[in-house]
């Protein structure tokens, strides 16, 4: 099996699919002069992931100072003397800015551009008897890898059951997800953002910037933290507790509550409170949207047991990680069909897909790596994991699981 006519697969030893954090974080975590490397990314090194921090208006991380792509732990720290206030609050959370510039070092310093192909994956076609993997990318080209890792950490909006049921004008709803709050004016317009976790947040106090009168929902009075998961979920200790759970159910649902639903920095807090008191911002905290409905130019919104006006509705109700969100795994779970529990694939302790040479990384490989998987911390413990089955002589940096 080759994967159709046309010329022979090109060989490689490892192929990254998505050029973000976690893609860069394997890359630097591999010794890149052993294997033969390709990073397939249509948008190229960080490009998408730092799209969206643009867009809406980040200018801090949750992530700690050691927690970044690179394998020395204080390389950011080295990286950022000299340059003025690179890190925000007490726990030395990086800018965005900051940690940009780091991550661009890292691919020069790398010569990663060099094994970039700016093409789109279309397909993944793992080979019986791990003979290798089939990839097919929207230029053409083909590739026969010894190892894929999968990088893109897909993840689908979630939205509220009211949201799926109405009709308006195209930008008048909008996830998050999907919002940029570049170049946009809202003078006098009326904004209602529903969710009270960072993003929810940001964007409020966005829309006040450029001119709205905001009102923000939110379920519940809004929880502080610095990171959106406890750094306590970092600790040797507490993760070698959650890999002996032999039970993957619980292990899911251990995920799902430590990152919680949805907290807010104490900066940005402070913000929001802040607009809140000069009349900008209404915050309806303990509260949820009953339904909305578009009519004669506007939004009517039947939230706290009133209607309020709105001309644009903002959802920061997070998203949700699964393999539905990722298409590219659709041959691999036919082909080897693999438990998936809440949406998670059951991996082995190398983040590797049964019965294949894929791995993943990201939010899809919180079964085996905790509740920061997503994160760049989880970025950095995927990387290890991956890159000490490369090269079984290197020096672990994270507990690796017995089995």
């Amino acid at each position: 099996m080759t994967g159709g006519g046309g010329p022979a697969p090109e060989p490689c030893d490892v192929l990254v699919v998505g050029a973000g954090p976690q893609g860069l974080a394997l890359c630097r975590f591999l010794d890149l002069r052993h294997p033969a490397v390709v990073v397939v990314d249509p948008d190229g090194w960080l490009t998408r992931w730092q799209d969206r921090l643009d867009a809406l208006d980040v200018e801090m991380l949750r992530s700690h100072t050691t927690h970044h792509p690179d394998p020395d732990l204080y390389g950011l720290a080295r990286f950022a003397i000299g340059r003025q206030r690179p890190w925000i609050g007490g726990w030395s959370t990086p800018t965005a800015e900051v940690f940009a510039d780091y991550c661009r070092s890292l691919v020069t310093d790398a010569g990663l551009g060099d094994v970039l192909l700016r093409h789109r994956v279309t397909r993944i076609r793992p080979r019986p008897d791990r003979a290798g993997i089939d990839v097919t990318t929207s230029g053409g080209r083909r590739f026969l890898a010894g190892r894929v890792v999968l990088a893109t950490n897909p993840a689908r909006p979630v939205l509220p059951p009211w949201a799926t049921r109405v009709d308006a004008p195209p930008g008048r709803i909008l996830h998050t997800d999907r919002l940029d709050l570049r170049g946009l004016r809202l003078d006098g317009e009326r904004v209602l953002v529903v969710g009270g976790g960072l993003t929810a947040c940001g964007v409020a106090v966005g829309a006040v910037a450029r001119g709205a009168t905001v009102t923000l929902v939110s379920r519940r009075p809004l929880q502080l933290r610095v990171g959106d998961v406890e750094s306590n979920w970092l600790s040797p200790a507490r993760l070698r507790d959650f890999q002996a759970d032999a039970d993957w159910a619980r292990r899911s649902a251990t995920v799902r509550s430590a990152r919680g639903g949805g907290t807010v920095t104490p900066a940005v807090a402070w913000r929001v409170r802040e607009e809140a008191a000069a009349g900008r911002l209404v915050m309806l905290e303990g509260c949820e949207v009953d339904a909305a409905q578009w009519d004669g130019g506007r939004w009517t919104v039947a939230v706290g047991g009133r209607r309020r006006p709105a001309d644009r509705i903002w959802l920061g109700t997070g998203s949700r990680t699964s393999i539905d969100a990722e298409p590219l795994l659709a041959d691999v779970a036919a082909g080897f069909p693999a438990e998936v529990v809440d949406g998670l694939p059951v991996l082995d302790r190398s983040c590797r897909w049964p019965g294949t040479e894929l791995h993943l990384m990201g939010g899809l490989a919180a079964l085996q790596l905790g509740p920061f998987a997503r994160n760049i911390a989880g970025a950095r413990m995927g990387a290890d994991r991956i890159a000490s089955l490369v090269d079984p002589d290197r020096r672990a940096q994270y507990l690796q699981p017995v089995s």
